[in-house]
């Protein structure tokens, strides 16, 4: 799919004119805008200057996220964060779950074990930002998977028996994560994909 702009011609909403737009995407037009809505040149103007207009506002893109997220709670069965990870966090007693606070800025992590301890070091872009030490691999993964869906503050469980028991549900949501969001987003404009997706990422993984 191209993306608005180019089939619009520019990406200025004070630019765009009905004869910039691609003559495929033009012919369209005009049978919706003018055959059928009688349209003026200067109404099919305003239109296409609305459009232009609409992808810029953060609102909107968030709105659209949103719309998309609920969509694959219905289509794919995936649901957030908050509904199903969340709560088990919540009703652990006090002392039984521990909160990681991560630096600014951290873009990924990785796990390995180190000479002593399983370790998830975090990076910014390629730079090595932080250690955190764990208590064994499981524990790692964990983290890992968090803070590569996003995390920023992350709650965990210190029980052993407890990591077991969400890190395969957290394995699992990862996955079905990544190919929904491929998949829904496949219909926005390419310009707008990436943007969009990281704002259902947002919803879905909070």
């Amino acid at each position: 799919m191209r993306s608005i702009t180019e089939e619009f011609g520019t990406e200025d909403a004070d630019v765009v004119r009905p004869h910039l737009v691609r003559k495929d995407r033009r012919r369209l037009d005009v049978m919706f805008m003018q055959d059928i809505f009688g349209l003026t040149d200067e109404e099919q103007r305003w239109v296409y200057r609305f459009a232009l207009a609409w992808r810029h506002a953060a609102s909107n893109i968030r709105h659209l996220a949103a719309a998309l997220a609920t969509e694959a709670e219905v289509r794919s069965r995936i649901r957030p964060m908050r509904e199903w990870y969340t709560p088990r966090i919540e009703q652990l007693p006090q002392g039984a779950s521990r909160t990681i606070i991560l630096p600014q800025k951290v873009t990924r992590a990785e796990f390995a074990q180190s000479m002593f301890t399983p370790q998830v070091t975090l990076f910014r872009g390629v730079k090595r930002e932080d250690v955190i030490d764990c208590t064994t691999t499981e524990e790692a993964e964990l983290i890992t998977l968090l803070v590569n869906l996003g995390k920023r503050s992350i709650e965990l469980p210190t029980d052993t028996l407890l990591i077991a028991e969400v890190l395969p549900l957290v394995r699992a949501f990862t996955i079905d994560l990544d190919r929904v969001v491929a998949e829904l987003t496949s219909i926005v404009p390419e310009d707008l994909r990436e943007t969009v997706g990281e704002e259902m990422r947002d919803v879905l993984r909070s």
